[in-house]
């Protein structure tokens, strides 16, 4: 008989075999042992108390793991991840446990449910559209290696920025794909960029040097003031500075939404496609 319960009350053997068992065949390897899933889960902000795990009898064949915050005053919620056994793929496992998820969110007061899917994985899409979810946008990772060749004409003054400024930013994006939020784990670098004493964009981003020196770049959030995404010069100024353009490097920019004013300007700076999701969304009704 296949039933569902949550993660906390399982043991983290039954935990493993539903994730590697659940994630088998699928377009990454996500096969993990003991010490990579905890880390995943504190790095991700998942929780077993917000997660579900399917079972035949007593046998883990499915898995949906979750985690739950408040950001820009909005309680939000984040699937970070459904995999069923492929022995019970197409058997209604993936139901139960997107039902099962559902129905914590909403005793939690969870108002806006959030998740990404691969673009091409239409059975996982359609799954979740039943259950209410919809594309929001299109997501993708981007990668550039190397220096940008880019004229500099504009110069912006930069200055470090701490996470509640950026909540003070009228033009900030307060719904964002979850693991571009800046108040994920690990050290993260924002990075103002004004004309005078008008920020015209910002960056949220990782860095690594080696010897000494800037190797390589994460972008999290990559966005632009939009009374300034018509003026050519300044985007191009911004941008420069952003991604280093000058450096020798390698440069990842994370879950950038196709929507974003600046998604094609960095594409026409030599940026290549790694990766497509579709990001879905739900309004809750429990205010």
């Amino acid at each position: 008989m296949i039933h569902v319960k949550q993660l906390e009350y399982c043991s983290l053997n039954e935990v493993l075999e539903a994730w590697n068992e659940g994630f088998k065949g699928y377009v990454a390897d996500l096969h993990m042992d003991t010490d990579a899933f905890l880390k995943r889960t504190v790095q991700e902000k998942l929780s077993p108390r917000y997660s579900h795990v399917a079972f035949d009898d007593a046998k883990p064949i499915g898995i949906l793991v979750s985690g739950i915050k408040e950001r820009g005053g909005i309680k939000t919620s984040w699937n970070g991840g459904t995999g069923v056994h492929p022995d019970y793929r197409d058997q209604g496992v993936g139901h139960k446990l997107v039902e099962a998820s559902l129905k914590l969110y909403e005793q939690e007061n969870v108002e806006l449910a959030t998740l990404e899917a691969v673009s091409d994985n239409d059975p996982a899409i359609h799954l979740y559209e039943k259950h209410g979810y919809i594309v929001e946008d299109h997501l993708s990772i981007l990668q550039h290696n190397g220096q940008i060749h880019s004229t500099f004409e504009i110069r912006l003054l930069e200055k470090q920025l701490s996470p509640e400024h950026l909540s003070q930013i009228g033009w900030y994006p307060v719904k964002l794909p979850w693991q571009c939020h800046e108040d994920q784990a690990g050290e993260m670098f924002i990075r103002g960029f004004y004309k005078g004493e008008e920020l015209i964009g910002y960056t949220v981003q990782k860095k690594q040097e080696e010897y000494g020196e800037l190797s390589r770049i994460a972008v999290y959030q990559l966005e632009m003031n939009p009374a300034y995404q018509g003026d050519e010069p300044l985007i191009q100024a911004f941008l420069n500075q952003a991604l280093y353009a000058d450096k020798n490097l390698k440069r990842t920019i994370i879950n950038v939404r196709h929507s974003n004013a600046l998604f094609e300007p960095v594409l026409s700076l030599g940026f290549q496609e790694a990766f497509k999701q579709v990001w879905m969304l739900q309004t809750l009704n429990n205010k």
